[in-house]
Formats: structure tokens, C-alpha cells, sequence
């Protein structure tokens, strides 16, 4: 997605390897708080965007790919918006289609700022919508998960459950396709180096000041597996959570490879996509600001370079030749 000049944002396919970008559809928000869905043919995608300040909320669109025109949905059924205040409040955090084609919105409730009390009996319970759920207990915030369905012109609620897990807990999450970040596509293609590994050995002989082991002081290495062989990169600890980082290596006949156009400066966020023989990758540097990196996976070339893009994807196959 690229920015307009009027706050607007543009959903912009950019042929590969060269060509002309083409706008698929042009909404009146900003494309860093967009979020968008492919249907598992790729003949429809959903944008969904929350409103700019002062408006609470978000809008919905169904785009059909192919004619290039996108319609605005409604959100009857669904939990009104309301900016928290000393409460908490359903939020709808995610909306995609499912397996079927069908659009689905997962709502969460998470009781962070009035936590529910043990009775005396010790027991906890949430409370929602005049029922009393029992709390389960576990590492996270207590919550009432949900997912909705749009049928027709109107959201039916499908699940419901208590948890401390979020979305894991719904039999509808497995259900859906994936959606995007900031940085691009939600896919896990990377798995944890093991310790054995032998990379390990490569990857700490040229980076002898990193540590391995997911604690506070140290990140690891994870793998990414290319059909021109395995992509490096590090994980490490920034704030609650983890990000991947540079340095990004090919290994190649047993040596290691920088990857053409990532940079090397500590602390560059990066993330990746594959799809088939193509690799993006997303770079965020600080110092110069975000860039997205198109390469063969095979032969290692850059195929393409380009800056200042929100939530970068790789079309999805079922269209590339469109």
C-alpha cells in the first residue's frame, strides 16, 4: 500500500519483474492502519481500516480483485466502537475470510483494567452480556473470545469462549486465511536453528558477539528454507516480545552470503515472505527508513527495490498471471 498526498491510501500491485504499478483500490484512511485479507482464490480481498482521530472504530471493504471496485460493508451485529476509558471493552481485532470464502471477524474481550475478583469460593468469572463465563486460568489476561460471521447484511456471533490464550482458543481461527502486519503477510516460514546445527557453527564464527538462547540477553537464529537454499537471520529481544533483525545471510556450498540490499546497521527489522522461486523481504533502518526488497530465491539476484510502502505482500499466486 502507498500513502496519498490527501492522508488517503493507495492498494497498489506492482508487476514483477518490471512494469507499470496498478491501483486495485483507493480508500480514504491511512495505510498504516490498514489491514488486508486475500480469499482463497484471490479473487476477492478486504481491507479493513480504522478511522482517523477523533472517530472511534473502523471501516470495511470488499474489493473484488479482478474489476478493481470496492464495497463498503456493514458492521451491524458486530460490538459498537468505544474509546476505553477506565474499562474495558470488546475490540474486533482481526477480520478475514475463511475456508469457504466467507467473511469473519474475531472479537476480543480482555479484562486488563478490572481484572475479575475471586468469589469466596475463589473462584473468578467474567462477566459479558448478562451470563457469567468461569475464568480459565493461564499466562494471559482473562477474556471472552468470539467470532462473527457476516451473513447477509448482518454479523451473527458463531463462538464464544473463555480464555487466557486468545484466538487459539476459537475452532474458527484455524479456519481463516492470513492476514497482514505492518511488515507484511502473518505466515510462520522460519523455524529455530537448533544448537546442533551445523550453521551454527558458520553463523558464530562470523558473528562471534551474539549470543544464542531465547532469554533476556541473548536472541537466536532462525532459517528460512528457499529453493536456492537456507536464508539466516536473527531474533531478538525488544521490549515484551522478540523481532527479527539483521545481520541476513544466504549459506551457499557450505560459506555464508549477504543478502544483495539489506543493510547492516544493529537493530534493522526485517521480515520475510516466500512464494515460490520469489522472496521478500522487508527492511525497517532507522537511520534511512523502510524499503522492500523483491529477490530470486534461486539465483540470489534483486530483482526490484522500492521505498516507502505500507505492508508489502507478494500478490497471491492464484492471480500472478492476471
Amino acid at each position: 500500500m502507498k500513502d496519498r498526498e490527501d492522508d488517503g491510501c493507495d492498494w497498489v500491485r506492482q508487476p514483477l519483474p518490471s512494469g507499470a504499478p496498478q491501483v486495485v483500490f483507493s480508500f480514504d484512511e491511512s495505510c498504516r492502519s490498514a489491514v488486508l485479507a486475500w480469499s482463497p482464490d484471490g479473487r476477492k480481498g478486504l481491507v479493513k481500516a480504522s478511522r482517523k482521530d477523533p472517530e472511534p472504530g473502523f471501516r470495511l471493504w470488499l474489493v473484488d480483485l479482478v474489476k478493481r471496485k470496492g464495497t463498503l460493508l456493514p458492521l451491524t451485529g458486530l460490538p459498537e466502537p468505544k474509546v476505553p476509558t477506565q474499562g474495558d471493552v470488546p475490540v474486533v481485532d482481526r477480520v478475514s475470510f475463511d475456508r469457504q470464502g466467507r467473511l469473519v471477524a474475531l472479537v476480543n474481550y480482555a479484562l486488563v483494567a478490572n481484572p475479575p475478583k475471586p468469589g469466596p469460593d475463589g473462584k473468578r468469572f467474567i462477566s459479558f452480556e448478562g451470563q457469567r463465563y468461569p475464568v480459565v486460568e493461564g499466562p494471559g489476561d482473562p477474556a471472552i473470545v468470539m467470532a462473527y460471521r457476516l451473513e447477509g447484511e448482518r454479523w451473527k456471533r458463531i463462538e464464544l469462549k473463555s480464555t487466557s490464550s486468545w484466538f487459539s482458543a476459537l475452532e474458527t481461527t484455524r479456519t481463516l486465511q492470513p492476514v497482514t502486519t505492518l511488515s507484511g503477510l502473518e505466515l510462520d516460514q522460519s523455524q529455530k536453528l537448533p544448537p546442533g546445527a551445523p550453521a551454527q557453527k558458520l553463523l558464530h564464527a562470523a558473528f562471534p558477539e551474539m549470543k544464542n538462547g531465547f532469554n533476556e540477553a541473548a536472541g537466536d537464529w532462525m532459517r528460512i528454507a528457499t529453493p536456492g537454499g537456507p536464508i539466516y537471520y536473527r531474533m531478538e529481544p525488544e521490549g515484551d516480545g522478540y523481532v527479527p533483525q539483521v545481520p541476513v545471510r544466504w549459506e551457499r556450498g557450505g560459506k555464508l552470503v549477504p543478502v544483495e540490499g539489506v543493510p547492516e546497521t544493529p537493530g534493522t527489522s526485517v521480515s520475510f515472505q516466500l512464494q515460490g522461486d520469489l522472496l521478500l523481504i522487508s527492511v525497517d533502518e532507522s537511520s534511512s527508513g523502510s524499503k522492500t526488497l523483491i529477490l530470486d530465491a534461486r539465483t540470489k539476484k534483486l530483482l526490484l527495490s522500492m521505498e516507502g510502502l505500507s505492508t508489502p505482500v507478494l500478490w497471491p499466486s492464484a492471480l500472478s498471471s492476471r
